[in-house]
């Protein structure tokens, strides 16, 4: 009974041992997935930061890096053609510059506004992969910890039947002892 008492236990302590491992590897593969994800998360919600400011005020684009420099510079070719074509105080000139500062505005919003989404969607796909680890480790790790449980518990009942069968091989013993001295004594 103390054999089989002291194996149940020792086995229901293996695999408890074993659901422990495992839910640490877990957390562990887990904790390092979100560390790699990180970058991801980060560049999304910058760039969420940075369309959040286009939606809220269009105007801050100027702000852009390179913005005021590009528009400069197709500026000057628009003076330098008119220029070299006598037109630089022109009326038709003044058209052109307005319409070429307003169209170079509306196209550096939309391209800001489509480069910070495309950034914005590459961090989703980290924070999808965060979602789906998170899922994984909480379904794995409750498992462990149900398989602890019935490890536990199939421990315990292994243990009880174990002194259960020696109690009962023991009363069965003596039972038999008692039944052949009571023989003995009275022959047959």
């Amino acid at each position: 009974g103390v054999m089989g008492s002291n194996a149940a236990g020792k086995a229901a302590d293996a695999q408890r041992q074993a659901g422990e491992a495992s839910n640490a590897l877990l957390k562990s593969m887990y904790d390092q997935n979100r560390a790699d994800n990180a970058p991801l998360l980060a560049t999304r919600n910058n760039a969420l930061t940075g369309l959040n400011g286009l939606m809220t005020n269009p105007g801050s684009v100027v702000n852009d890096p390179g913005y005021e420099f590009q528009r400069a510079q197709g500026q000057q070719g628009l003076d330098r053609r008119a220029a070299a074509a006598g037109n630089y105080y022109s009326g038709a000139q003044m058209k052109a510059a307005s319409r070429y500062n307003t169209d170079y505005a509306t196209t550096k919003l939309d391209n800001s506004y489509n480069r910070l989404s495309n950034m914005a969607g590459l961090g989703q796909v980290g924070a999808n992969n965060n979602q789906a680890s998170a899922t994984n480790y909480g379904n794995q790790a409750a498992n462990n910890l149900t398989g602890i449980g019935n490890a536990n518990a199939s421990g315990y009942v292994g243990q009880a039947n174990a002194w259960g069968n020696a109690l009962s091989g023991a009363l069965n013993n003596w039972q038999q002892q008692d039944l052949i001295d009571r023989y003995l004594k009275k022959g047959p």
